[in-house]
């Protein structure tokens, strides 16, 4: 049997700039949809559940993309993207509607969990599917198609979600999430997009943990993701005291909290739009990953200081321009370096061993914030994020210098 993999790589291809705009559309469209359930279920329940409860509901956004991360790899890497997409986003979108039609703030953390799930299929088989059909020297330029689309997306969805929740209440939210997953679903097929199966060399068994064994044999990969996970770490909390401290401190009501959340999107969207246009060297393009990682944890860590909405309002926005650095520099330096057999393991591995800081964090970040409160807990969590940058920040550099 042919090494499909082989076939690939020694083979011309051209990347096809036009579906992956347009795909890349779709998925900001989809974007949208879950930073509008996000963003309403949060509001919704935070004064039932308080930060705990929080905390169980970003869990369980976040949890299946560990849990998930070696099987949706495998999946993404045994079948063609055009069977896995279709079937995981029609998925997501029943459970999405199933959080209108079950109101119950118990329900919510199922709900979100069973959509997680499909959902790390999804990305797993999408990346994959974006760095097959592209050049690996287009691979930094694709991610910031990509980043625009979903910083686009995600700009959009807490500012309506503010105005919807605030104008109708929380039903509709969640159902346009549902329709966004449907609409990426038709533009995936429509675009004739696919990955085929990944065919091994014969007497080669593909093994469900391939990608995180060639992240952690690769030295600038995993210098990479050491120091994305040591960050995550630091700054998770924040994701779980956000609203506690625009809403409760500083007073701002559901419109108000929206546009804040639109505010880091609105960041990440001049981020990637200004990286594209720049068109770094590859040279420079972790020098640039340190730059942008060093102005997201200082934007952060400036948080826990903020006595008005105006300076959170900025250090969003500044936190933004530092994630799309961040997003279009380390994901284009992964998909560069991914061996195409088992790029979508690979691409799973990273999502899952991201996910899994966070998901530490933010069930710490619960615990801590209950204990101690809002503000101290997002100092604290900036300063170390900061020394962990000025520790292995330059670790990363070398790597790089020696690939």
């Amino acid at each position: 049997m042919p090494d499909a993999a082989n076939e690939v790589t020694t083979g011309e291809k051209n990347t096809p700039w036009l579906k992956i705009q347009v795909l890349s559309m779709a998925a900001g469209l989809s974007y949208m949809g879950s930073s509008l359930t996000a963003f309403s279920v949060v509001l919704r329940d935070k004064d039932s559940v308080g930060p705990g409860g929080i905390s169980i509901l970003l869990l369980a956004m976040l949890l299946p993309n560990i849990l998930m991360a070696p099987v949706s790899g495998q999946i993404a890497d045994r079948f063609p993207s055009r069977t896995v997409m279709p079937l995981a986003l029609i998925s997501m979108s029943l459970s999405s509607l199933s959080i209108a039609l079950i109101p119950e703030s118990w329900w919510a953390p199922f709900a979100l969990f069973i959509t997680a799930t499909f959902g790390a299929m999804v990305g797993a088989a999408s990346s994959a599917t974006v760095g097959f059909v592209s050049k690996p020297e287009d691979m930094t330029r694709v991610a910031g198609i990509q980043t625009t689309y979903v910083s686009l997306g995600s700009l959009l969805g807490p500012a309506a979600g503010g105005v919807l929740v605030g104008t109708t209440g929380f039903f509709w939210p969640f159902v346009i999430d549902s329709v966004s997953f449907l609409i990426l679903a038709i533009v995936f097929l429509s675009t004739g997009l696919n990955r085929p199966s990944m065919h091994h060399v014969i007497g080669e068994k593909p093994r469900a943990l391939d990608g995180f064994r060639f992240i952690f044999k690769h030295r600038l990969l995993r210098s990479i993701m050491v120091i994305l996970i040591v960050m995550i770490l630091a700054l998770g909390a924040i994701s779980v005291g956000e609203v506690f401290l625009v809403v409760d401190e500083l007073g701002a009501d559901a419109i108000t909290f929206g546009i804040i959340g639109a505010l880091f999107a609105g960041g990440s969207l001049v981020g990637a739009i200004a990286l594209q246009a720049l068109k770094l060297k590859e040279s420079r393009q972790v020098p640039g990953l340190l730059i942008a990682m060093s102005l997201a944890v200082t934007s952060f860590a400036l948080l826990g200081l903020a006595q008005s909405i105006l300076v959170v309002a900025i250090v969003y926005f500044l936190a933004g321009v530092g994630n799309a650095g961040i997003n279009v520099f380390a994901i284009g330096q992964i998909q560069r370096a991914a061996t195409e057999a088992v790029r979508g393991r690979i691409m799973a591995a990273v999502q899952g061993s991201l996910t899994a800081g966070n998901v530490t964090s933010l069930g710490m970040g619960g615990i801590l914030i209950g204990a101690f409160g809002v503000r101290p807990v997002f100092v604290t969590a900036g300063v170390v994020a900061l020394i962990a940058l000025a520790i292995l920040g330059p670790q990363m550099l070398r790597a790089a210098r020696q690939k």
